[in-house]
This record gives C-alpha cells, sequence and structure tokens, in this order.
C-alpha cells in the first residue's frame, strides 16, 4: 500500500507515469531532478496519504535518495 500512494504521489506532483519497477534502484533527486519544493510537495502529500508526521529532516531527506529508502521511511513513520 505504501508503494502504490508513493507511486501515485510521485506521478502526480512530478508529471510523470510511474511504476515500482522503473524506480527501483533510481536516486530520485538526481534522475528526476527534485527539487526542495517538489520534496515539499511530497511530503505533505506522503503525510495526507499515509496518515503519518515526517518531523526529522535529515531522515527524510536521506530518504529521498531512491524509491526504496523512502519506501522503508514511510512505513518507519506509519510504525511510531
Amino acid at each position: 500500500m505504501v508503494e502504490e500512494n508513493l507511486i501515485i504521489i510521485l506521478s502526480e506532483i512530478l508529471g510523470k507515469e510511474f511504476s515500482v519497477e522503473s524506480l527501483r534502484g533510481v536516486n530520485l533527486i538526481e534522475e528526476y531532478s527534485i527539487n526542495s519544493l517538489d520534496a515539499l510537495q511530497i511530503i505533505i502529500e506522503i503525510e495526507k496519504r499515509c496518515n503519518v508526521i515526517i518531523d526529522d529532516e535529515e531522515k527524510i531527506i536521506e530518504a529521498f535518495h531512491s524509491f526504496e529508502t523512502l519506501t522503508e521511511y514511510v512505513k518507519e513513520c506509519m510504525t511510531n
């Protein structure tokens, strides 16, 4: 469910169609030129759709390095 939500969020904000396969092993920041405004919009949508609060700035920045790390970080937030 988290992966599906992230794919929807990334697709809507970045204006591209994504799948889990297309995002595996990709550095999100470098590959899709995610800037601070994009990141903020993505974080806000994650909080809304996944019903979590993201408050660790360092961890969320690190999480954007790949789809896998972002997925794991969101799952971690959901259990806390």
